[in-house]
């Protein structure tokens, strides 16, 4: 910067939980909201993302598929809570039918029951530890259905995001901040779009080899373990972390030059037992301090630490309808839910700044609503493990 110049920045973690409790709305006004509120509908497909044919053409249909199998889905109960149960936005829902939970519309109904055989095979998780080392085809499924689900989240995002441009522009011209903003958030998707693609051509690309080679290992399983209880949680997705639960270094999230690296995070009861399963690409040495810790931990601190890691990064996850309702009342699990990535920053200087220094700013400052609350994943409760 120039001689004398000054430059005061200041960052402010951004969350919903604490956003929904500034919300003070009666019963009416929350019902007209709901009925007057601009509706946007999600992204909608042309062709299946798996074999490019255009759907509903020629008999191909569009199938509405889901990110959780159905034999956990099935267990949780008809109606499970999502995470706006945490969050509490008066205005959303905090239940989901089991037909409308972790749903996506990008691939046609043949793929949808010809890709994920082994996905769907309960016993796939249930086996012993050698068995789902051995089952890349299965893992190969998981990250294939984590990377669709993904892309579905982000292109119906992109879609409102420029639906919401429009009507702004329309109603109020000069609005130029708030759209700028939003359009931001849309370069944002925009690349978060292009990572996800260039995943999920990785996974798709590699089932052919995986066919023809059982033996091949495209994957490797960073945790797996067969707990003898039932959670009252299910979950299922991808996770792209700065820093883990130990202070692990993962991703820079901030270098959009060097391509993240995920996780696959899976938590899958039924009646009387709980696998959890997490995996990454084999070709990946970002984890391996990950590993070499959960070596010297118990079992429950390990499925706390994935639990927290998952519900701060992905909302893909539904708890039983039979779970005592004060759990949504816990302080600690409504900043993870409420932990969405947002930072606002806000600037006064005798010079311009642009994007980029206040983004180096945010990284230089470790601004992270989500990584004080990670550390303490202890703080999970004993009752989210079937405890």
């Amino acid at each position: 910067m120039l001689q004398n110049s000054i430059a005061v920045i200041k960052h402010y973690d951004y969350n919903l939980s604490a956003l929904a409790d500034s919300i003070s709305l009666t019963n009416e006004e929350i019902i007209s909201y709901r009925k007057s509120r601009p509706r946007y509908p999600p992204y909608h497909a042309n062709e299946c993302m798996i074999c490019h044919k255009q759907l509903g053409h020629r008999g191909v249909k569009k199938c509405t598929s889901h990110s959780l199998p159905q034999f956990v889905l099935k267990h949780l109960g008809t109606k499970i809570y999502n995470i706006n149960a945490f969050i509490k936005v008066p205005f959303e829902k905090e239940h989901s039918g089991i037909g409308e939970a972790g749903i996506f519309k990008l691939i046609c109904e043949h793929c949808d029951n010809t890709f994920f055989q082994d996905y769907e095979d309960e016993s796939k998780y249930t086996a012993a530890q050698s068995s789902i080392h051995s089952s890349q085809k299965a893992l190969n499924e998981v990250a294939l259905k984590n990377y669709l689900h993904s892309l579905y989240g982000n292109l119906s995002d992109r879609k409102r995001y420029r639906a919401l441009i429009e009507d702004i522009k329309k109603a109020k011209p000069r609005a130029e901040e708030t759209i700028e903003n939003l359009k931001y958030e849309v370069d944002v998707l925009t690349a978060d779009i292009k990572d996800i693609k260039a995943s999920l051509e990785t996974t798709l690309s590699s089932r052919p080899l995986l066919d023809s080679k059982p033996s091949y290992r495209f994957y490797e399983v960073v945790y797996y373990h067969v707990f003898q209880r039932s959670f009252p949680i299910a979950a299922q997705g991808k996770v792209t972390i700065d820093t883990d639960c130990w202070g692990n270094k993962i991703n820079n999230l901030y270098d959009y030059d060097i391509p993240p690296q995920d996780l696959h995070i899976c938590f899958f009861p039924s009646d009387s037992e709980t696998a959890v399963l997490v995996f990454t690409e084999k070709a990946n040495d970002r984890f391996d301090k990950m590993r070499d810790t959960i070596h010297s931990l118990t079992d429950d601190s390990i499925a706390k630490a994935f639990l927290s890691m998952f519900i701060a990064q992905n909302a893909n996850f539904f708890l039983s309808s039979s779970i005592e309702r004060d759990i949504f009342d816990n302080q600690y699990l409504r900043q993870l839910s409420g932990e969405d990535g947002i930072v606002q920053s806000y600037s006064h200087s005798t010079m311009p700044i642009s994007r980029d220094q206040i983004l180096k700013s945010i990284q230089d400052n470790q601004i992270s609503g989500s990584l004080p609350l990670l550390l303490q994943y202890e703080k999970i409760p004993n009752c989210l493990i079937g405890k």
